[in-house]
């Protein structure tokens, strides 16, 4: 959940990422319209370098990559 604030907040403080994060999340929509996993990991890289941004350690994303690519692998407090 720490994070979804984060990149919400972050987001919202930088127009310009937010519209390169809309165009990505269309483009990811219209390639994997039925694929929800592949539409998800899509997004990981960018998501995660907001949050390299916002200071979580690269410990931190790499358990975020991890779950992004095994959903199992974190709780759901941290997806």
């Amino acid at each position: 959940m720490r994070n979804h604030i984060a990149v919400r907040d972050y987001l919202h403080a930088h127009p310009s990422d937010a519209a390169a994060y809309t165009d990505l999340k269309k483009k990811l929509a219209r390639e994997y319209a039925r694929d929800r996993d592949a539409y998800g990991m899509g997004k990981t890289e960018f998501i995660l370098s907001i949050l390299s941004k916002c200071g979580f350690s690269p410990d931190s994303l790499d358990a975020i990559r991890r779950g992004n690519h095994n959903p199992t692998a974190l709780g759901a407090e941290e997806l």
